[in-house]
């Protein structure tokens, strides 16, 4: 399985997800994504942002600890992905409903 394959399979995975599924998910993106190559290093930042979203969802804490502190840096590095990816799922929210 190549790592773009792990992570297209993560992410169908996450939508019929609860909350510790989605943590764990979270967690195996962020332990991958510094062996990614650039192009799927930014699909991974796209799925956390995803992931994090699905959290909120939930009405739960996204992350903690040093895990915020990865996702937050990876915002930093990435602002354009926050809105691509906040844009992407909004258009999927809208055509689900």
């Amino acid at each position: 399985m190549t790592p773009h394959s792990f992570l297209q399979s993560i992410e169908t995975r996450a939508e019929g997800a609860i909350a510790q599924e989605l943590a764990v998910m979270t967690h195996d993106v962020l332990l991958l994504r510094p062996t990614l190559a650039i192009e799927d290093r930014e699909y991974a930042d796209c799925l956390l942002l995803k992931l994090d979203q699905l959290i909120r969802n939930q009405q739960l804490t996204p992350l903690c600890g040093k895990r915020q502190a990865q996702y937050d840096a990876i915002c930093v590095e990435h602002p354009s992905l926050i809105a691509n990816c906040m844009a992407a799922t909004s258009e999927e929210m809208l055509s689900a409903g």
